[in-house]
């Protein structure tokens, strides 16, 4: 298969659309739509906005998939894994990373708005280089490995997301409200890899990874996650204070009961992080992130109006799976209650 004719799946499956585009961006995207909820502003120019922020993760993304996936070539073969970078030819790979590396950074030279925002994007790009790609190798050094991906994949893009709709919307961001996003998306992000090197642990070690995982107990595995999990509920919190919608507030008790069903009637383990590899479990303020909390915040700009319900029509469409899997439970819930 040539680059040329590499067909259209083939090339999702090589930037791993699956493994992130409904797990990890609707979180993201989450951080952006808080202005526009607060200010109640959904014009043409949200919707521009949105629409920039995505390409720019879609590039980042798949950037950083192509990077870990090439660099992991040799190790995911010792750990019998699947990698679809070791299908492809030498070059057919060079191509695909220069491909993703000028588009990222033609995207950041032409769109981005101002150079603060040039800064957090090379910056959150250093962080997956020097998390996968040799001497600095950060993926196979403990900890510094665990802060520098969630770095990449959840609190820069979270940031970013911020600062990039602040400008684009002519609003003044205050300081403590970074804080409080960054704080909250970088411990979701390091539970998030922390579930990850968990599930993979038996193969990371037949490989020799050098995870954070492998390096600590359970028993400690399970004490920095309470720890985690206690801070990103206190910026959360604070965060949805600071909102103070009534529709966030809502979700929120849906959410609630939503965990109600899944550990009454599906028997779901309610989790921080550490769960058993195939148990039926689900990681805590994870459904949240990815379907309520964004949702409620569109809902909110739909209420004021201008184009809002087209922002959240095109984010159910676009990102259909978390809503499938959170009204599926819902629906076979009332159904056992109706009998």
């Amino acid at each position: 298969m040539t680059a040329t004719k590499m067909k259209m799946p083939a090339l999702l499956g090589l930037v791993r659309f699956k493994d992130w585009w409904n797990y990890k961006i609707p979180s993201i995207l989450a951080m952006a739509y808080l202005l526009p909820a607060y200010t109640g502003y959904g014009g043409t120019k949200v919707l521009c906005s949105i629409f920039l922020l995505l390409v720019y993760f879609v590039l980042g993304a798949s950037f950083a998939s192509v990077v870990n996936d090439l660099t992991d070539i040799r190790s995911d073969r010792l750990a019998g894994k699947s990698n679809m970078m070791a299908r492809l030819s030498t070059s057919q790979r060079f191509g695909l990373l220069l491909a993703v590396t000028v588009l990222a950074a033609l995207f950041c030279n032409r769109i981005l708005p101002t150079g603060t925002a040039i800064l957090l994007a090379l910056t959150n790009y250093l962080a997956f280089v020097l998390y996968s790609v040799r001497p600095f190798r950060l993926k196979d050094r403990g900890i510094w490995g665990v802060l520098v991906v969630a770095l990449g994949e959840s609190m820069l893009p979270s940031v970013f997301s911020l600062y990039f709709m602040g400008v684009m919307l002519q609003v003044d961001v205050i300081g403590p409200l970074y804080l409080l996003v960054a704080l909250c998306s970088w411990c979701y992000g390091i539970r998030a890899i922390l579930w990850h090197q968990y599930q993979d642990k038996a193969s990371d070690a037949y490989a020799n990874t050098g995870t954070l995982v492998l390096a600590l107990s359970d028993r400690s595995l399970k004490r920095v996650q309470y720890i985690l999990f206690v801070l990103e509920c206190i910026s959360c919190l604070l965060l949805l204070c600071w909102l103070n919608l009534v529709a966030v507030y809502c979700f929120l008790a849906l959410y609630l009961f939503f965990l109600y069903i899944r550990k009454f009637r599906y028997k779901h383990s309610l989790v921080y992080a550490i769960s058993a590899k195939g148990s039926a479990h689900s990681i805590l303020l994870f459904d949240f992130y990815q379907f309520f909390l964004p949702v409620a915040l569109l809902l909110s700009v739909t209420f004021a109006g201008q184009y809002g319900y087209l922002l959240l029509l095109a984010h159910l469409v676009l990102f259909h799976r978390p809503l499938w899997v959170v009204g599926r439970d819902f629906w076979h819930y009332f159904r056992y209650l109706w009998g």
